[in-house]
């Protein structure tokens, strides 16, 4: 926010946000939390609002806060529970043996379980550990 008094003096103000926003409500509430900390009584020419640092893709505030820290969109919690159906084409992948997508599980005679790291070319790369266990061998 950039603020020039009736006298000519200039004020700036900013701050950053905690995550990424797409809502035009929350730009303008915190304009205004910073309007709010000006002393205003002399009058203003003229006032600005900017907006920096865009980012194509990042994780949006989870939840946002008024000042005091209270959750602006409180969530409805029921007792309800809503049992998970599976999506159009299943939960699974589909897997026959000859292609080996990354994170398929596999059980090998002399190295245990373990997992496939990737697969191309005639090649295809495991890696024998499972949660809970040391680093295993790839």
């Amino acid at each position: 926010l950039k603020a020039k008094m009736a006298d000519f003096t200039v004020w700036s103000r900013s701050v950053t946000l905690t995550g990424a926003t797409d809502l035009p409500e929350r730009i303008s509430q915190l304009a205004v939390r910073m309007l709010d900390s000006l002393d205003l009584r002399e009058g203003v020419r003229l006032l600005g609002v900017g907006v920096s640092n865009f980012a194509t893709s990042a994780q949006e505030e989870l939840f946002v806060v008024d000042d005091e820290g209270r959750l602006l969109d409180e969530p409805e919690v029921t007792e309800e529970i809503t049992p998970i159906q599976p999506g159009p084409f299943g939960r699974r992948r589909s897997f026959d043996g000859r292609n080996w997508p990354p994170g398929v599980d596999l059980i090998h005679d002399e190295y245990g379980r373990g997992w496939v790291w990737g697969s191309g070319r005639g090649i295809v790369t495991c890696r024998f550990e499972y949660r809970g266990s040391e680093i295993g061998r790839v």
